[in-house]
């Protein structure tokens, strides 16, 4: 095996092993929520008296691409 073989080896065993983490803090009546389509408040930036709905998608962080989502909005969120 060269060592780039065992470089990714080993990078998908952290990534693994981190998934497996992360899902296992996670209640399971959030997980049973993945993929569902919802709607959420969001105040207008102008006028905080302004309120209007969202539409929003519960995901799985490991069903997204890294960056931005995963490593920056859903990992500060959780973390």
């Amino acid at each position: 095996m060269s060592s780039d073989e065992e470089e990714n080896n080993d990078g998908k065993a952290r990534f693994e092993a981190e998934r497996d983490k992360v899902l296992s803090e996670i209640p399971q009546a959030l997980k049973d929520k993945f993929g569902t389509i919802g709607f959420c408040t969001v105040e207008d930036d102008d006028d905080e008296t302004k309120v209007y709905y969202q539409p929003v998608l519960i995901v799985n962080p490991f069903e997204v691409p890294p960056k931005p989502v995963r490593d920056i909005y859903w990992m500060d969120m959780f973390t």
